[in-house]
């Protein structure tokens, strides 16, 4: 007798559990809205994770250095008390929604805090992005959002190197080498000028680089041998690379910057903790802050 109540405690919550709803991937308006009032209390929203990490394919670790660098770090991490919005049903995020589109009614004015986790440089530069940041925050609220100039895969087919940012947008840069340099005999002469020189500007200060490309760089230098020249060639790449990274930072910051003070955002502040506070991962991503003005 005891065992047949025990299985039918069993049962029960089994189907009581069952019946609980689904808090992830809620893609309607309704859902959402019910979700949204049914956890007052939960004030942040993350955009751009989920309950699990991305799935990177093979394809997109070659295709995109800001991938491969996430699938290397994918940060099993869990947003407790937090709202998580993505547009990949995969993560299951608890909103499924498109965050370069325009976003509902309901969570409009309703964030204390909005964080963008590591979202790709492609979908950092579309405008609509930062203007839904602005409408899900109360005046005063606070947005972060992880910084770092992603490079293209660059192609080896230029007369004469090409460093620019694509479509203007201030989190992606495109390199063309120039095939010429890359077969240059004289490897001193060379580096001097693609790793040296660029790193300080006209008076004489030194330009911020990229840390992980700069520590990559000098562990090829250890390691090269002068009969190896894929391995100069590389060195090479990775050096006008993080060149080019230092010549247009400038112009990509305040970019940045102008987007955000158009939109209505003030106090705009970066810093690169020791952990991200969102996530507690390692990365040496830029933590950018900016504020809501209050009408």
């Amino acid at each position: 007798m005891r065992l047949v109540f025990v299985f039918c405690l069993f049962i029960s919550g089994s189907v009581f559990a069952s019946a609980l709803p689904d808090e992830r991937n809620l893609s309607t308006e309704s859902s959402i809205k019910s979700y949204l009032a049914s956890h007052p209390d939960q004030r942040t929203l993350i955009g751009g994770c989920g309950e699990d990490p991305f799935a990177w394919t093979e394809l997109d670790k070659r295709n995109n250095h800001w991938r491969a660098q996430q699938h290397s770090n994918p940060g099993n991490h869990k947003h407790i008390g937090c709202v998580t919005c993505a547009e990949d049903p995969n993560v299951k995020p608890n909103i499924l929604l498109d965050l370069t589109k325009p976003v509902l009614e309901c969570m409009k004015g309703r964030f204390d805090v909005v964080y963008f986790e590591n979202l790709p440089p492609e979908v950092l530069g579309i405008m609509q992005l930062w203007k839904n940041a602005y409408e899900l925050l109360v005046p005063g609220g606070k947005l972060f959002f992880d910084y770092k100039l992603s490079c293209s895969t660059p192609c080896i087919d230029s007369a004469v190197p090409v460093i620019r940012l694509v479509d203007n947008n201030p989190f992606h840069f495109y390199i063309q080498y120039n095939l010429e340099s890359l077969n240059a005999v004289n490897f001193a002469n060379r580096l001097k000028t693609t790793c040296i020189t660029p790193f300080k500007d006209e008076k004489g200060n030194p330009i911020p680089v990229d840390k992980m490309l700069y520590e990559t760089l000098i562990d090829r230098l250890v390691k090269f041998r002068r009969d190896d020249i894929e391995g100069y060639k590389e060195i090479v790449r990775i050096a006008e690379r993080n060149y080019g990274m230092a010549q247009l930072l400038p112009k990509a910051n305040s970019t940045i910057k102008q987007w955000l003070i158009d939109i209505g955002f003030s106090d705009y502040s970066a810093s690169k903790p020791k952990t991200n506070p969102f996530n507690s991962k390692i990365s040496d991503a830029s933590l950018v802050e900016v504020i809501k003005k209050k009408v």
